[in-house]
């Protein structure tokens, strides 16, 4: 099984849809329902890839916005988009890792991030 993504944007729709099909043989599908590709799919981990995407998304673009964030405000940026502790908590670690954020301090000694300039890609707290 399979989920086909279709992002929308003409004539003032807007939005994700998605398709979910199943393999019948080669290069043949039929369109199944989401319940039965979440039961039966051996890519049920695409839900979780999906909220890290987000969550990276979303922790990325609030860290533009407001610059420097504690640990608990991007805990919360994640809540609000679906993502647990942990997978916020390694959405940060992936983000770090790959140079993307930098782990710093804030004022209060609590860990902070903010997202790397161009000079500190490669740069790791």
């Amino acid at each position: 099984m399979c989920q086909l993504l279709i992002a929308k944007d003409r004539g003032g729709e807007f939005g994700d849809a998605a398709l979910y099909l199943q393999m019948l043989g080669s290069d043949r599908f039929q369109i199944t329902d989401r319940d039965n590709w979440e039961r039966s799919s051996p890519a049920r981990g695409l839900a979780g890839r999906t909220k890290r995407s987000t969550a990276a998304s979303a922790i990325q673009e609030a860290l533009a916005q407001r610059g420097k964030l504690t640990r608990a405000d991007l805990v919360k940026v994640g809540h609000a988009n679906g993502a647990s502790t942990g997978v916020t908590d390694g959405v940060l670690k992936s983000l770090r890792e790959g140079g993307h954020i930098l782990r710093t301090r804030a004022a209060s000694g609590e860990a902070a991030f903010e997202l790397a300039g161009e000079g500190e890609r490669t740069r790791y707290i």
